[in-house]
């Protein structure tokens, strides 16, 4: 049949099309072109083919449709009724839908009135009975359009077949079950969303000036980090008078004599008469790592405050591992330096005991050495 072979009969009333092996292609080839001549149409028999799926507006123009009759077929969606105004039969019967639409159950609903009732018969399909088809549910228990039994097969929330009348019975409990699904997804959606936020958050304090610097890079304005011979000094050493025998001679003896850097230490390097602040910052400024060694006599000075501050301001978007810290084990650690102490990288914060032959340790004087001349966006993993 071509899609023009309706055109000479136009009168028709009545056409059956039952078992004429119709299948999807057939249909979608033509559209709704071949029923377009049928103005007349008022009973439309497509029973017993091989239809799964119909175009949506096959039946747009057969407004004067009493009677269609789809069962017998696979059909797995129920094409559009909305324009048959005297429609009073749908048969869908042995199909294979598990579902009647939200837009199918409104039209139905609109079209059928007293003088011109509707009939649908939807025996012989398997519904589904979950939580998604729970207004699919209540739509055969209250609608007035009239079902063929209102009780069909179904298969519910655990896989296993039943009928819809019986779940209608039970409805709170499904209810139930799908509220406590749902708020089960809310909370699990929840908490991974607070998960996410705190990894989020952790990483970008964790990584707070490399992200500033990749977003200042992003909108231009890059910002070239000093290299390491643009600098006087390769480190700056900062220590009070308690440990200046181990600076001067262990210390020294290990960075500088046996392993070629260019410390700057006070007791040899500062110039007599200059002012403290200006000196101790020109000097940090000059010096491409900072070594602030932590023991009672610094915390216990006067300038500890302003050192510490001072150090601090170096810790920048480019030079994040700029400062290091060499904490003598024996120090009780007091309470008011956190702030100091969270400033800086946990891999940059060395313990030793600066008073227990720290110069026989090759594996604190390499993470040392290690440490210094690493970049200053580098993280360094000590081998102790």
């Amino acid at each position: 049949m071509n899609q023009s072979f309706f055109d000479t009969f136009p009168n028709l009333t009545t056409l059956r099309l039952s078992s004429v092996n119709l299948d999807n292609d057939y249909f979608f080839n033509i559209g709704k072109r071949l029923f377009q001549p049928l103005k007349k149409l008022q009973n439309l028999d497509l029973t017993e083919n091989l239809l799964s799926i119909l175009p949506v507006d096959i039946f747009n123009d057969l407004t004067e449709l009493r009677e269609i009759s789809i069962s017998f077929n696979n059909l797995v969606s129920i094409p559009d009724l909305s324009t048959l105004v005297n429609l009073n039969y749908v048969y869908l019967s042995y199909n294979a839908l598990a579902t009647v639409d939200e837009q199918t159950r409104s039209t139905l609903d609109k079209l059928n009135s007293e003088k011109n009732p509707i009939h649908v018969s939807l025996f012989g399909n398997t519904f589904g009975c979950t939580c998604a088809s729970s207004s699919l549910l209540v739509w055969f228990y209250e609608t007035r359009v009239n079902l063929d039994g209102r009780n069909y097969s179904c298969i519910d929330k655990m896989g296993d077949k039943t009928t819809t009348r019986l779940i209608t019975n039970h409805y709170r409990a499904l209810r139930l079950h799908c509220l406590s699904s749902t708020w089960l997804t809310v909370a699990v959606t929840g908490i991974s969303f607070i998960l996410v936020a705190l990894l989020t958050m952790f990483v970008f304090v964790k990584n707070k000036l490399k992200i500033k610097l990749i977003l200042l890079r992003m909108i231009g304005r890059y910002i070239k980090p000093r290299r390491r011979e643009e600098f006087l000094y390769d480190v700056c050493i900062l220590y009070a008078d308690d440990v200046y025998q181990w600076v001067c001679h262990d210390l020294r003896a290990e960075l500088e004599l046996k392993r070629g850097l260019k410390l700057f230490i006070r007791h040899r390097d500062e110039i007599p008469g200059e002012d403290k602040p200006v000196e101790l910052y020109n000097t940090m400024n000059s010096s491409w790592k900072v070594l602030q060694i932590l023991t009672p006599g610094f915390l216990a000075s006067e300038f500890a405050s302003t050192t510490m501050s001072m150090c601090l301001s170096f810790i920048t978007m480019t030079t994040p591992n700029r400062l290091m810290l060499i904490m003598d084990s024996n120090m009780n650690i007091p309470t008011n330096i956190d702030f100091f102490l969270e400033s800086v990288n946990e891999e940059n914060i060395y313990r030793y005991g600066i008073n227990n032959g720290g110069a026989n340790d090759p594996r604190f004087w390499n993470n040392i050495y290690h440490g210094i001349t690493a970049a200053n966006n580098t993280t360094i993993i000590q081998q102790y």
